[in-house]
């Protein structure tokens, strides 16, 4: 039996759940990737930053690695620092293989 759900709660999830998804899968990235960039911006614009550029936006690169360990550890129900810690070590073991691997 088949019944129409056009103008049903279901119908409705049906319409924007996908729409929904689709902007937070896109913009997710698109807005980590600019906060991580804004150092190297401000910089050029010409304002002053405490430490060097490239060493500000690895700061923040790195302390928004923490803040989604820090959120994976709550969502897991596991130590949020313990999370957090954890990501930042997975972290900075990855740069360091990356820099051994791409020595010549």
């Amino acid at each position: 039996m088949l019944v129409n759900m056009e103008n049903t709660a279901h119908g409705q999830a049906a319409r924007w759940v996908p729409i929904f998804f689709a902007l937070v899968n896109g913009l997710a990235p698109l807005v980590i990737s600019l906060l991580i960039i804004a150092p190297l911006w401000l910089a050029d614009a010409g304002f002053s930053l405490i430490f060097p550029p490239l060493l500000m936006a690895s700061i923040v690169a790195m302390m928004l690695i923490f803040f989604l360990g820090i959120f994976l550890g709550y969502v897991s129900g596991v130590s949020w620092l313990i999370s957090g810690l954890r990501a930042l070590l997975i972290s900075l073991v990855t740069i360091f293989l990356i820099y051994l691997f791409s020595k010549k």
